[in-house]
């Protein structure tokens, strides 16, 4: 209705992209050409992502207050601290356990040479990715803050489960990161308690 009311000629003309129709509603633009019968024609498709830019509005927000590491995008020590609390209490209703996994990343840094800095912040932005991708959906991971990351585990059916979730981790941060062409790895130590 909105693409009606504001005229569908206007929008198809719109270069592809996240376009703002109006104050607070937001389209995804995308054409692709299509030959039908030696004719060609342009299939326009377009989706409401409206709340996809309110939640990065948001995390934004998140970032700016601090919440989320602004190097890593992993959530920060207050927001991990509060997940914490909220997970012990749901632990004490169902009769579960909750984890912990302390992360210490052991990396050298040279303060003077800053290209290097440069070199190891991409390598601890994709260790954060990597970090986050390979715990529990329901888990927390975050940057404590320099070289230290925490991981809250919530819901444990078992005592091996941190320990599982642990030796994933290990596995997924043993793999080498591709930066400027090297391959570049980092040592960690892992703390697991329950």
């Amino acid at each position: 209705t909105e693409a009606t009311a504001r005229g569908f000629g206007a929008i198809v003309r719109l270069p592809g992209g996240v376009h703002e129709l109006r104050p607070g509603k937001w389209i995804d633009l995308r054409s692709s050409p299509l030959d039908v019968g030696g004719t060609r024609y342009t299939v326009v498709f377009f989706t409401d992502s409206t709340a996809q830019k309110r939640l990065g509005e948001g995390r934004e927000d998140l970032r700016a207050l601090g919440l989320i590491d602004a190097l890593t995008g992993l959530p920060g020590r207050q927001l991990a601290m509060l997940h914490l609390e909220r997970a012990v209490a749901l632990a004490e209703r169902d009769k579960r356990s909750v984890g912990l996994l302390s992360v210490k990343l052991d990396r050298h840094q040279d303060p003077r040479d800053p290209s290097r800095r440069q070199v190891e912040d991409e390598v601890l932005r994709q260790f954060a990715k990597r970090f986050a991708a390979f715990v529990r959906g329901s888990d927390m991971p975050a940057r404590l803050g320099g070289d230290s990351f925490l991981v809250v585990l919530t819901a444990l059916n078992s005592a091996d489960d941190s320990t599982l979730v642990a030796v994933r981790l290990l596995l997924a941060l043993a793999q080498p990161f591709g930066v400027e062409g090297k391959e570049r790895s980092v040592q960690c130590s892992v703390g697991i308690a329950e």
